[in-house]
């Protein structure tokens, strides 16, 4: 399973936030690009879903297919030469 830690909890939230999301299901998820690369997007709920919560609310959505990829891999905040931004550590690189 992704681990994601709090701080990225925080920022997943933050976004929905900042985008004014009032829909109590709606929250960030990663999809798969046709090229291979993730991204994210703000989506509803489907039952096989993977569902991270913060603070008993959903702020990160998975399908199956993505979170099997993503299961040892950890979501977390790093400080760029640009700025925070996400990034995905290998969970034995921790």
């Amino acid at each position: 399973m992704l681990e994601v830690t709090e701080r990225a909890k925080e920022w997943l939230k933050s976004i929905l936030i900042e985008q004014n999301i009032q829909d109590p299901q709606a929250a960030m998820r990663i999809v798969i690009e046709s090229s291979g690369e993730l991204r994210f997007c703000i989506d509803i709920e489907f039952s096989e879903d993977q569902v991270i919560e913060y603070k008993d609310a959903p702020v990160l959505r998975l399908a199956p297919e993505v979170a099997k990829r993503l299961e040892e891999k950890i979501l977390d905040i790093r400080d760029f030469p640009d700025g925070p931004d996400f990034a995905l550590i290998s969970k034995e690189k921790k």
